[in-house]
């Protein structure tokens, strides 16, 4: 199925969960947020949260610095 990943197309396997659609992108997940089609999905939910085709995901990297 086709989702959007901070404006660009990804074809992923049908109902992954966000846990696991980070684990197969091998995303260090230590300090982001996650957003899906504009809606953020708090960490302890993302082994529950399953993607939907169109889907639209925004991840955000936290980054150290001044």
């Amino acid at each position: 199925m086709q989702i959007t990943v901070n404006g660009k197309p990804e074809t992923v396997n049908n109902s992954l969960r966000l846990s696991e659609f980070f684990e197969h992108q091998q995303i260090n997940t230590a300090a982001i947020a996650v957003a899906v089609n504009g809606v953020v999905i708090h960490r302890e939910n993302w082994h529950e949260h399953r993607l939907d085709h169109d889907d639209s995901l925004t991840i955000i990297q936290a980054v150290a610095g001044g």
